[in-house]
């Protein structure tokens, strides 16, 4: 294990009416294989009406709650960074958990060109029975950040706001299995259909490019580069973009306007025309001949 003992991980569970769940989560959070003098555990409830706060408070001093009206998930996993008293910020969703040993082998990866690590996710249904598959690395709960560098890209709407650390090569994806992933109708960040799903993604990624595009004016600690910094501005633009057109075609309202204005941002962003881009264009040409779309 990294001997460097002076690094702190805050363990951050995201709560929001997820008391059914939450012993699970807690549990498995005071319960990892991770000396505990390295780790806290933070419980970020976001407001809810149900039986979390007695949950919680069974809890004693073994973890710490913060607790306000209901703000939204990106309110969340700002606070969390803002509230943190450790170095990494590890989130956990309240209705997943983590294997025992996620924090440890975390803990192995972290130093001082590493600011962000993600593992992969078992997906389990609603009881906790898992469903054979494994996926969702970079989802919420399997994404542990450095917390000065979380805050730099603040605000968010997602945990994506961690990504390009990644990018640059400042952060560390393991194959390993390390928690839990539920999926349930009532998923806390759950978008519904018709183009809104779509929609929100879009969103994500112009929040993301804009909050680049400030960092050029004052370079973070994490990158000194203007120019990679403007890449990575375009790369999430142009993400944002793509999901645009996506969201068009999914309505049936895509114009060929709007194709000229995806391909020019991924000629901006120096982007690779790819098999997705290619479908999005099949879509369209069977959306304006009148043609069945498959």
């Amino acid at each position: 294990m990294n001997s460097r003992n002076d690094i702190k991980i805050t363990c951050a569970i995201l709560c929001y009416n997820y008391g059914r769940y939450l012993h699970q989560a807690i549990d498995s959070c005071l319960n990892q294989s991770l000396d505990t003098s390295l780790y806290e555990v933070l419980i970020i409830d976001d407001g809810s009406t149900d039986e979390t706060p007695n949950i919680c408070s069974s809890y004693g001093n073994k973890i710490r709650v913060s607790r306000t009206k209901n703000q939204g998930f990106a309110k969340s996993i700002e606070r969390a960074l803002v509230e943190a008293n450790g170095d990494y910020v590890a989130y956990l969703d309240a209705d997943d958990w983590w294997h025992k040993d996620k924090l440890a082998k975390v803990y192995q990866e972290l130093t001082d060109n590493i600011l962000v690590v993600a593992h992969n996710l078992s997906d389990v249904n609603e009881n906790g029975v898992e469903m054979g598959r494994i996926g969702a690395c970079g989802n919420t709960s399997s994404v542990c950040v450095h917390r000065l560098a979380g805050l730099t890209l603040m605000p968010t709407t997602t945990e994506i706001f961690c990504q390009p650390l990644l990018d640059i090569g400042k952060g560390k994806i393991l194959n390993d299995v390390l928690g839990y992933y539920r999926i349930h109708e009532k998923a806390m960040t759950d978008r519904t259909p018709n183009g809104k799903h779509t929609a929100f993604f879009a969103n994500t990624n112009y929040v993301l490019a804009n909050n680049l595009y400030s960092l050029k004016k004052n370079l973070p600690f994490w990158l000194d580069n203007e120019k990679i910094m403007d890449r990575l501005a375009k790369k999430y633009f142009s993400e944002g973009v793509i999901k645009d057109f996506e969201r068009a075609t999914e309505l049936s309202n895509a114009s060929f306007g709007a194709w000229f204005r995806m391909v020019g941002w991924i000629l901006s962003a120096k982007r690779r025309f790819g098999k997705r881009e290619l479908r999005l264009t099949v879509r369209l040409l069977l959306q304006k001949t009148g043609l069945k779309n498959r």
